[in-house]
């Protein structure tokens, strides 16, 4: 049936307007159903399906004060309700207006009209999506005669999602650079959302860390580059600044040598497009990753049961296309995503660009029953590939977190201990814990079109609710073959997405390296940071053995809190509460850790507090400045935990169970440390294998974690 039989029998359907709107900004529309010939029986119902991505909305019909407030009418001879239902059709559709008929039924030319974001009794609007998208989507469906079934009808509803107005600046140059050769600094001006300042022009200036000015350059629809020259081997960072707008920002270090032992690229090796579970194309993802996140290397991850033969095959031309050697790589791969107990979600990575895909089933590629054939359990996949020295396996925690039953050590260097679903160090640990020789990664597992950039979608809910991280690789050189030595020797490392930099060896052996030592082993640190170091953490398997703290002075009083609901899909746990001073007055308060722009403190009195939080194994914490008596008593409610400890009496820990979860109030005080090498060494250790590893966190909460050295203790 052609385009014009369907809308004729079926009816359309419209939406207005259609103008470009700002993410997560207030808007109001009006979609109009025309019933086609066939009419709708009572019993009939309308849908109007969106990406489960997106976190628009959601849509409520039943309290006209509130935000997201929705109307449906109709003026035939039946009436008509209207519902939203996060679950009400096929993935990735499936946040669902549905409409349902009902005392009545409506004929040929009879019209619904639904409005989104109705105003004037209290309510704003509904509030688009936060991220930006080209053709954000709405698919209208009918089920004329109550039968379950619908067909989709024809009509486009599409708005472009754009970047809001510049609220802050993101410079980044490569992190090695040798004395007198240009770099190139790239910087992005960025919305309230963390979005690309769609229409930001301006003149930046590129300056020292002492003020001298390097270059001037205009930016043009949010993105700036220049080149620049550094003369002194050191550690530099540049700041940029648009003095017409009183923004600036710093570089990540870079350090200036002449005998660099090999360069840290950075990428994101995990997210997908809208040709599966996410949004926007693949070109636009890779476009993003490359123009506006500014990564040096880069791979899209689509749900295999997703992946047809014709996206397939267009994939791998992308992955060729892009891959620029020197400038910005690309590796083929795709996320075999098998239910939990197949083993869950793995991304197969392929060192170049001719590839089967090997898929857990065929659910969405094929119909009927043939869609369950595929190739699981885990230890299928394995086998698949047994032998191979141009595939990895890489498993990760994300929609269907996968188990660490099956692995071999030539197709699994690395796994994966931070995305936008959590950290999950924990991870990490069970595979050291089981003998695996693993290092540790990080990436996005990037759904809204920003890998190497992405921001949470959700504060609280149970997807996305952290900003993605970065991957860290040390190679001779840009190019495939050097970033996939790095791979299969774990010279690699993660972080929450600050380009820290991060050095840990042994007996002169690299992160990923395995070596022999005689005696109490010694772990020799260099962090180069983008903010002040907090403290680094000596972590042996799963036990931190030791702590070099920068904090200096104890005039702040910290309450923080961490960890995660469960280890699997849903594993966020909220955290908004609010503390109250008995004696004394909060003179100063600042929020750490609060990726969501709408978290943090909503209300602030002299002697309580109150904030929106949640945690999925990161943590989130506030320091306060305390014009209290020692014997002052401060009250914590949570939602996991409500406590009480006198001030006298800190620190003060409780456990609150679930993953590692725990509540914390302790006094501290603030760091100025940019750069440290430290010297730890394991006094305790006992003889045999031992995985070292270490921990750094920052100031502004942004923390690095290396891959494993495999120490042999004689």
């Amino acid at each position: 049936m052609d385009d014009a039989e369907i809308r004729r029998r079926y009816g359309t359907v419209s939406l207005d307007p259609d103008d470009d709107v700002v993410a997560g900004t207030y808007g109001s529309w009006t979609i109009t159903y025309t019933v086609g010939a066939i009419g709708m029986d009572d019993g009939a119902r309308l849908k109007l399906a969106a990406n489960s991505t997106s976190d628009w909305g959601p849509p409520q019909f039943e309290d006209p004060a509130a935000d997201n407030y929705c109307t449906v009418e109709t003026d035939g001879d039946a009436s008509v309700e209207g519902r939203y239902d996060t679950q009400g059709h096929v993935r990735p559709f499936r946040n669902v207006i549905e409409v349902s008929v009902s005392d009545g039924a409506l004929a040929e030319g009879d019209q619904i009209t639904i409005t989104l974001g109705v105003r004037g009794e209290g309510s704003l609007g509904l509030v688009m999506q936060s991220f930006p998208e080209r053709d954000f989507r709405l698919i209208g469906l009918v089920d004329a005669f109550e039968t379950g079934e619908f067909v989709e009808l024809t009509d486009e509803l599409t708005i472009d999602v754009v970047g809001g107005p510049a609220r802050r600046l993101h410079a980044v140059a490569p992190s090695h650079a040798t004395p007198g050769e240009d770099i190139e600094v790239a910087v992005r001006a960025v919305d309230y959302w963390g979005n690309v300042a769609d229409g930001y022009e301006g003149s930046l200036s590129i300056e020292t860390g002492d003020g001298d000015r390097l270059a001037t350059v205009e930016a043009d629809d949010g993105i700036a580059r220049a080149d620049v020259s550094l003369d002194d081997p050191a550690v530099h960072r540049l700041t940029v600044v648009d003095a017409d707008r009183d923004l600036r920002t710093t570089t990540n270090p870079v350090v200036c040598t002449d005998d660099a032992d090999g360069t840290v690229y950075w990428g994101d090796i995990h997210g997908q497009s809208g040709e599966t579970v996410g949004t926007g194309t693949a070109r636009e993802y890779l476009d993003f990753a490359r123009d506006s996140a500014f990564l040096d290397f880069a791979s899209h991850a689509g749900n295999d049961f997703q992946i047809t033969p014709e996206f397939w095959a267009q994939l791998r031309e992308l992955i060729a296309e892009y891959n620029d050697p020197g400038d910005f790589v690309t590796f083929l791969c795709y996320e075999w995503s098998a239910n939990t107990p197949n083993g869950g979600d793995h991304n197969v990575y392929f060192r170049g660009d001719e590839a089967e895909i090997h898929r857990s089933s065929l659910w969405q590629v094929e119909d009927g029953t043939d869609r369950a054939r595929g190739t699981y359990p885990a230890e299928a996949l394995y086998e698949v590939y047994e032998g191979r020295d141009d595939v990895l396996i890489i498993p990760h925690r994300g929609g269907r977190p996968a188990t660490l039953d099956a692995y071999d050590p030539d197709l699994t260097p690395f796994v994966e201990i931070l995305s936008v679903w959590g950290i999950f160090e924990w991870y990490g640990q069970e595979a050291l814990e089981r003998g695996y020789d693993v290092g540790f990664v990080a990436g996005s597992d990037d759904h809204t079109g920003r890998p190497g950039a992405s921001h949470p979608t959700n504060e609280a809910d149970w997807a996305f609710p952290i900003k993605g991280g970065l991957m860290a690789a040390r190679g001779d050189d840009l190019s495939r073959p050097s970033l996939w030595d790095a791979f299969t020797d774990r010279r690699v490392y993660g972080t929450t997405g600050a380009r820290i930099l991060l050095d840990v060896q042994v007996a002169g052996e690299r992160m990923g390296g395995d070596v022999s030592v005689t005696g109490s082993p010694e772990i020799d640190v260099t962090v180069h940071g983008t903010a002040p170091i907090r403290e680094i953490d000596l972590v042996r398997g799963s036990d931190r053995v030791a702590t070099r703290s920068f904090v200096e002075g104890a005039d702040l009083v910290e309450v923080a809190w961490t960890g995660a609901r469960s280890t699997d899909r849903h594993k966020v746990q909220d955290w908004s509460g609010s503390l109250g001073l008995d004696r004394g007055r909060i003179a100063d308060v600042s929020a750490v850790g609060f990726d969501h722009p709408d978290a943090g403190v909503v209300r602030r009195r002299d002697t309580s507090l109150r904030w929106d939080g949640s945690t999925a194994g990161n943590t989130q914490s506030l320091r306060l400045d305390l014009d209290a008596p020692e014997d002052a008593t401060m009250t914590v409610a949570t939602d996991p935990v409500t406590t009480s400890a006198r001030l006298d009496d800190l620190p003060h820990s409780v456990d609150a169970g679930g993953v590692e979860r725990r509540l914390t109030i302790r006094r501290t005080g603030t760091s100025s440390r940019l750069d440290a090498d430290v010297t730890f060494w394991d006094e305790d250790a006992p003889e045999g294998r031992h995985p070292y590893y270490v921990r750094v966190t920052q100031e502004n909460g942004e923390m690095a974690w290396s891959s494993p050295i495999f120490v042999t203790v004689e």
